[in-house]
């Protein structure tokens, strides 16, 4: 667990080298879809070279979102959704080009209609396989998803 509790950090596979030959593995903060701590040694984010901090209220995205400065955030919204998306609009004005990848379990047009305002990297509807969650980082990062055999 991070010093700040409901953030939980976790290193995920090897970092990447940057132009300058300094290892960086990309900062993506997770709300909402990280796995039951029993699944996470299993979980496709494991395949992919990041630096993941998992958020378990708003509050604490807004700080790691403040002091990491993401290069990703993976966002699954909750049935209350309009403080979700009141998170998710303050997110983009403060980072406007970070890949943003959305996860909701409807897909009402009300809420298509908010999400796309945020223009997402990416937008799912549940159920969905934690693979394609994995798959949609690793594209919008630029990695590569190492696939099981």
């Amino acid at each position: 667990m991070d010093a700040h509790r409901g953030m939980t950090r976790v290193e995920r596979g090897g970092g990447s080298e940057t132009k300058s030959g300094h290892e960086h593995a990309p900062r993506v903060l997770v709300f909402g879809a990280s796995p039951a701590p029993d699944r996470e040694a299993t979980h496709p984010l494991d395949r992919l070279p990041c630096d993941v901090v998992s958020c378990s209220d708003h509050r604490r995205l807004l700080e790691a979102m403040v002091q990491r400065r993401p290069e990703a955030v993976v966002f699954e919204l909750r049935k209350d959704f309009p403080q979700d998306l009141g998170v998710l609009q303050l997110m983009r004005r403060a980072l406007p080009h970070v890949a943003l990848i959305v996860v909701a379990d409807n897909d009402s047009l009300e809420l298509r209609r908010h999400v796309q305002a945020l223009n997402p990297t990416y937008y799912a509807v549940q159920p969905l396989e934690p693979a394609e969650i994995a798959e949609a980082l690793a594209d919008a990062l630029g990695t590569r998803v190492v696939r099981a055999h």
